[in-house]
């Protein structure tokens, strides 16, 4: 531990001293990455991503390389390149000319090595150093595939040999007339620039990254060759007892969901006769239309179409039903014997994974990868690894506050550690992280206490951290605002029950959406007031995504009709969409609620993946894995497209759960990086995925551990379906001055919520819902049609004109109600566009006898909470 101690004292001073330029306008954009490899001198090399023909007309330029070289000595340098090319047609230009006088000459790949760093001399003389001076010497990207280590210029007559340029860069050389420097060392990498200190910081940070590496590298224990070859047989041995296991217990699963499925099914087939019902009706209003409607003809054809599909639709649920009834009788002979294949399955198999455990034991990693005596060194060596020197360094370089955070964190183990086991900040910005994570706890002093408000605030910082240029990242959120709108939105029980338990790891997936605040808070609100009975009491954060097949039609006509002046998520609640559309509301309503939540993407169809009390489930397609055809979903976003294939992120949702037993899994992946292992993030792969050892010991401690909690788990105490939604409810009111207040809810006719059978679906059409205050509404879907119809019966105090309106909350625009009294023609009453909030209607008037009345509705998608009829004196 001395190493650290001495690194950190050393970097402390030279962050002390650092001088802080004044901003400039440059944008921080690069065609160069700086890539870590220990074969190169720094053990970092630069390639450029671009792919071009030409070489840019100016040195202001993201292909742009630019290095201050210092000269002791005046005379004529010759130029050396030590690189690589894997790419046969890589190329490059450097500059012949010093300073910003561009005289572009270009390199290819032909005498460079593919496979190993190699010195090249690019130039015979050439560059003139008139007297001792720090001049700019530039390189530009052209086509990819160069690995770019190191330069050196050396005096025009000179031979050097690899050995001395190496020494020149390493800094140990003493031969005269030779200036070495390593090329992640530039000062602009595209328009990405930094200061001379901030290099010379960069290259301490280096420094201590490489010691860190070389001093936890003698900690590692070496793995004996053979233990690690009879570790792999057995897993591949495992392999048939495994899915053995999962074959039966998939078949008691089956079995024992018979009864259930059964039940689901009489329900669905409870509501063929109103499906064909209304459909008759409506075909026999069709077929009375005069001879002479133009339109007659058309709509007898659509109406009788329509009852042939809802006969379909009836007719499959009949079959179904009577298949679920098969399965319940087949279930019953069956399971005994189905319930004994599959102990006995799961017996053997976890004989197989004791072999296996003990064998991955005896390997030698077991022992450091449960002590923590290595985490501090292991967290600020992948911190500094993981930012790059370059990209702290340049933090840093900004201001005294940012050089002091960048100490901060590299001097907080415990942090850096829960950053790290969180995956890190996005893009990699820890020193953005700081500066966020900081700003929020002096906004909020709760944020400075452990809990889920810390929690809250790290996870801000690791979303938002690579800020609003980044691909994948939110565009209008400002991120102190956004915790604070989430602190205050738990505060007042706005949030899902689940949201105080949740990790930084998850909690990031809720905070990193894309939707201001007040949006989010429009979303809130609007389910409060048009769907109540989505917002679940008992956990079940699917209730919350069944929004989508509820409220956002599929159709690929409706986005056309979208208004400028109405939100994103406004217009899809108002005209629907397709796959996309619909998942970005479920994922944007999910994270209004505090669920977490990302994309999943299945061959040719967007679909979304969720946190839930019972562990991460898919929703608008089909479940983890590969799909009918064989080919896997992939996560589709910053935090969860490193994951790759979907059943590796469910994978580490599912070991998370045991946030002490998972470290040891996220300590073998450091170790498997600082060993120089390729990042494994799972076991399934598109591509066929080699063999590795720290990070196959980690994934395969997180199997143990997903296999444990399996074992233990118990049966879930969220509810499977929703509650049964209430009947009418409600008195209506009539006050001494003859105004009749009507509750929505107070109908006479349907008494009961109506459901239909609509393909694979049974939307509710004309609805009771309760909402969190005990107030029962009437809500109309939009499945609901002119047959649609409510009535409420009541007695008005004297006949004539009413002035009527309704309090409603509407999610479209250009919606109408019909009011009939008494069987008389319909009065049109417009309803306003109110985004799903609850206004008051413009004015109608209507003509009551005195004595009882029958006030008839349908039409528009609306939430209604009462009916005013005010007489006209």
């Amino acid at each position: 531990m001395k190493l650290h101690v001495y690194a950190v004292a050393v970097v402390a001073c030279l962050l002390a001293e650092i001088a802080y330029p004044v901003s400039h306008s440059f944008r921080t954009s690069s065609d160069w990455v700086t890539v870590f490899d220990p074969a190169a001198l720094g053990s970092q090399y630069i390639r450029t991503q671009a792919n071009v023909r030409g070489a840019p007309p100016d040195l202001n330029h993201d292909r742009v390389a630019g290095y201050r070289v210092t000269f002791d000595t005046a005379g004529t340098y010759d130029l050396y390149m030590r690189a690589r090319a894997p790419g046969r047609n890589a190329s490059i230009s450097y500059n012949r000319n010093f300073g910003t006088n561009v005289n572009w000459a270009g390199v290819g790949a032909n005498n460079l090595e593919q496979d190993a760093f190699g010195w090249v001399k690019l130039s015979e003389g050439g560059f003139t150093v008139d007297a001792p001076d720090t001049l700019l010497f530039s390189i530009a990207s052209r086509r990819r595939g160069m690995h770019i280590d190191a330069f050196a210029f050396g005096t025009t007559g000179t031979t050097f040999t690899d050995e001395q340029l190496d020494a020149a860069v390493v800094g140990n050389a003493d031969q005269s007339g030779l200036i070495g420097f390593q090329a992640q060392y530039a000062n602009t990498l595209g328009q990405d620039a930094i200061s001379d200190r901030g290099v010379e910081l960069k290259r301490l940070l280096t420094e201590r990254m490489l010691g860190l590496r070389a001093e936890l590298k003698r900690h590692i224990p070496e793995i004996d060759a053979g233990r690690v070859a009879a570790w792999r047989e057995l897993i591949e041995a495992e392999e048939p007892y495994a899915e053995e296991a999962a074959s039966t217990a998939r078949e008691v699963r089956r079995l024992e969901g018979a009864e259930e499925n059964l039940r689901r099914r009489e329900r669905i087939y409870s509501f063929g006769p109103a499906t064909l019902e209304n459909a008759q009706a409506r075909l026999a209003h069709a077929q009375a239309l005069p001879e002479d409607d133009p339109d007659r003809e058309d709509q007898i054809s659509t109406h009788e179409r329509l009852l042939g599909l809802r006969q379909r639709d009836v007719n499959r649920a009949e079959r179904d039903l009577r298949q679920a009834r098969q399965r319940v009788e087949e279930a019953e002979e069956e399971l005994p014997e189905a319930i004994r294949k599959a102990e006995e399955a799961q017996q053997a198999h976890h004989r197989a994974m004791a072999a296996t455990l003990q064998a991955m034991n005896a390997t030698g990693g077991r022992e450091i990868l449960g002590s923590d005596r290595l985490d501090e060194m292991l967290a600020q060596y992948i911190v500094l690894r993981s930012a790059t020197p370059r990209g702290l360094a340049k933090f840093a370089e900004q201001s005294r506050e940012h050089t002091q955070l960048v100490h901060q964190l590299l001097g907080d183990t415990e942090l850096m550690i829960q950053m790290l086991v969180a995956d890190g900040p996005t893009g990699g910005r820890y020193g953005e992280a700081m500066k966020i994570y900081t700003d929020i706890q002096q906004a909020s002093p709760r944020a400075q206490e452990d809990g889920i408000f810390q929690r809250l605030a790290l996870a801000v910082s690791l979303g938002h951290a690579a800020g609003r240029s980044e691909r994948d990242q939110p565009a209008v959120a400002d991120p102190v605002q956004r915790y604070l709108h989430y602190e205050q939105a738990y505060l007042a029980g706005e949030l899902h029950s689940g949201f105080g338990d949740l990790c930084v790891w998850s909690l990031v997936m809720v905070v990193n959406g894309r939707d201001c605040d007040e949006t989010m808070a429009w979303g809130r609100a609007m389910l409060r007031n048009l769907r109540p009975n989505h917002i679940p009491t008992n956990g079940d954060t699917t209730r919350y995504a069944d929004v989508v097949d509820a409220e956002i039609a599929y159709t690929s006509a409706g986005p056309g009709n979208d208004r400028s002046d109405v939100r994103f998520m406004q217009n899809i609640l108002a005209n629907g969409g397709i796959c996309g559309r619909r998942a970005f509301f479920g994922r944007f309503l999910l994270r209004s609620f505090g669920v977490p939540t990302t994309a999943r993407s299945e061959p040719g169809h967007a679909t979304l993946a969720h946190w839930h009390p019972d562990g991460w489930q898919t929703r608008l397609g089909g479940s983890w894995g590969p799909g009918s055809r064989g080919r896997y979903a992939t996560m589709n976003r910053a935090r969860s497209r490193p994951y790759g294939v979907d059943l590796n992120f469910l994978a580490t949702t599912q070991a998370r759960q045991d946030a002490d037993a998972f470290i040891r899994v996220k300590r073998a992946q450091w170790i498997g990086t600082l060993m120089g292992e390729e990042t494994k993030p799972g076991f399934h792969s598109r591509n066929e995925v080699e063999p590795s050892l720290w990070y196959d010991l980690g994934l395969h401690k997180q199997r143990l551990i997903i296999a444990r909690l399996d074992a233990s788990r118990e049966a879930s105490s969220v509810a499977s379906a929703p509650a049964p939604l209430p009947g009418a409810t409600g008195t209506i009111t009539v006050d001494a001055h003859g105004v009749i207040t009507i509750p929505s809810a107070a109908t006479s006719s349907p008494t009961e919520s109506v459901t239909r059978i609509f393909r694979h679906h049974q939307p509710e059409i004309l609805f009771f819902v309760q909402d969190q205050a005990g107030h029962t509404r009437l809500h109309t879907s939009r499945f609901a049609n002119e047959f649609d119809t409510f009535t409420y019966t009541f007695d008005a105090p004297w006949a004539g004109t009413y002035r009527m309106v309704a309090r409603v909350a509407t999610p479209r625009w250009d919606q109408r109600l019909h009011a009939s009294a008494n069987g008389s023609g319909a009065v049109e009453m417009p309803l306003p566009y109110t985004k799903g909030m609850w206004e008051t209607s413009a004015p109608v008037e209507i003509e009551l006898a005195a004595g009882r009345n029958e006030l008839t509705f349908h039409g528009g998608r609306v939430a209604i909470d009462h009916f005013t009829l005010t007489p006209v004196r």
